[in-house]
C-alpha cells in the first residue's frame, strides 16, 4: 500500500488532505513533517495513526531520507523560497528503483493583475486552454520560480502542481482549522471598523472549499499509489498543473456578507463599507504574530483588489472532479465562529 510522506499536515490545507487519504486509501501509511514535537501531539490527536518526525523546511536530510522511505510526497506547506525543500524531496524519491511521486502547492496568485479593484479584466484562465501561458507566466508573478523548479524535475519523477484559488471551510486541523487568510480580514476591518474594498471592490476572486481542494490531492494520490507502471501518465508531468476553483465572487459582494458577521462577534460596529487604496490595507493589516513569511502583508492587500479567475478544467476532465462542498457565504458563520472562539490575535 502507498506510503507517504507528508509535509504541511498541521496546516489548513493539509489536515483536510490527510483526512481523505485515511478515507480513500485505507492502509496507507503516512509520515508528517511537524516543526515541533507539540504539533505532533496534536496531529496524532485527529489521526492516531499518522506518524512524525520533527523539522521544518530547511531540514534538508530529514526531508531527503523521509522521501527515500515513500513513494508518495504531498507538499501543502506555503511554496515561497524553499526550493531546497524541494529538492531534497527530488534527492529522496530518485533513489526509488521506479520514478516516485511529487504533489506540490502553489497557488493562482500567479494571474493576479494590478490590484486596481474599480473593475474586472473579465479573463478567466483554464488549466487547459491556457496552459502554455501558464507554464511561460513571468518569473516575477508569485509562485512561478517555484513552478518551473518543480516542472524541472518531471525528468527524475513524477510531479503534479495543484494551484488553489483563496480557500475557505473549516479543516479538521487543530492547528488552523480557519483560512489562513482569516485574521488579516478581520484585522483590516477593525482598522476601518467596518468592511472595505479596493476601489469599488468589482474584482472578481475564485474560492474553493478546502474539502473540495482535498479531493483533487487524493485523487492524484489514489493514482499514484498504482505505481509509475500503473499510474494514468496524463495526469503527470509539465502540464500537470490543477487550478481548484468551486465558484467565484466580487470583493464587494464578499465583504457585503462577511460585514454582518463580524459585527455579530462586536469586533466591529459598523455596517459601512468603505474603499480604501492599496496602501492602507496594507497598513491595515500591520504584524502577524503567527506568522513569519516574507512581504504575506503585501500579498494580502494586493489579494483584497485583484482579480484570480481560473476554470478546473484538467481536475474536471482528468479526475471528474465535482465540487460538493457548501457556498462560501453559507460557512463564514462557522468558521468565524470558531476563530473568535480560539481567539486568535488579529491586533
Amino acid at each position: 500500500m502507498a506510503n507517504v510522506f507528508f509535509i504541511g499536515a498541521t496546516g489548513h490545507i493539509g489536515s483536510a488532505v490527510i483526512e481523505s487519504l485515511y478515507s480513500q486509501l485505507p492502509g496507507c501509511t503516512i509520515t508528517a513533517l511537524v516543526r515541533s514535537e507539540e504539533k505532533g501531539a496534536l496531529l496524532k490527536e485527529t489521526f492516531p495513526n499518522i506518524k512524525t518526525v520533527v523539522g521544518d523546511l530547511d531540514s534538508a536530510d530529514l526531508i531527503e531520507k523521509s522521501a527515500k522511505d515513500a513513494s508518495i510526497v504531498i507538499n501543502t506547506a506555503p511554496d515561497p523560497t524553499h526550493t531546497a525543500a524541494v529538492d531534497a524531496v527530488k534527492r529522496g524519491l530518485s533513489t526509488r528503483p521506479e520514478k516516485g511521486f511529487y504533489i506540490h502547492t502553489s497557488g493562482a496568485a500567479s494571474i493576479w493583475n494590478t490590484p486596481d479593484g474599480s473593475k474586472s479584466t473579465g479573463k478567466i484562465w483554464s488549466d487547459v486552454e491556457h496552459i502554455k501561458d501558464i507554464i511561460n507566466l513571468p518569473t516575477a508573478s508569485l509562485h512561478v520560480t517555484e513552478d518551473n523548479f518543480v516542472r524541472a524535475l518531471g525528468d527524475t519523477m513524477n510531479v503534479a502542481i495543484i494551484s488553489p484559488t483563496l480557500v475557505y471551510g473549516l479543516s479538521p486541523s487543530k492547528v488552523h482549522p480557519t483560512p489562513i487568510t482569516i485574521p488579516d480580514l478581520i484585522r483590516s476591518m477593525k482598522v476601518v471598523n467596518g468592511g472595505f474594498t479596493i476601489s469599488a471592490g468589482k474584482n472578481i476572486l475564485g474560492f474553493v472549499h478546502v474539502k473540495d481542494l482535498a479531493q483533487i490531492y487524493v485523487s492524484l494520490a489514489v493514482d499514484a499509489a498504482k505505481g509509475a507502471s500503473g499510474s494514468n501518465k496524463e495526469l503527470w508531468g509539465q502540464e500537470a498543473y490543477y487550478y481548484a476553483q468551486s465558484e467565484e465572487t466580487e470583493f464587494d459582494a464578499f465583504m457585503r456578507a462577511l460585514v454582518p458577521v463580524i459585527k455579530q462577534h462586536g469586533a466591529i460596529t459598523s455596517d459601512h463599507i468603505q474603499p480604501i487604496n492599496v496602501g492602507k490595507a496594507l497598513e491595515s493589516i500591520g504584524e502577524r504574530p503567527d506568522m513569519d513569511l516574507k512581504a504575506w502583508n503585501e500579498h494580502i492587500a494586493m489579494m483584497y483588489g485583484t482579480d484570480m479567475r481560473c476554470r478546473s478544467d484538467r481536475a474536471a476532465k482528468l479526475l471528474n472532479w465535482t465540487p460538493k462542498g457548501p457556498k462560501l457565504t453559507d460557512t463564514l458563520a462557522e468558521v468565524t465562529d470558531v476563530f473568535f472562539k480560539r481567539g486568535i490575535a488579529t491586533h
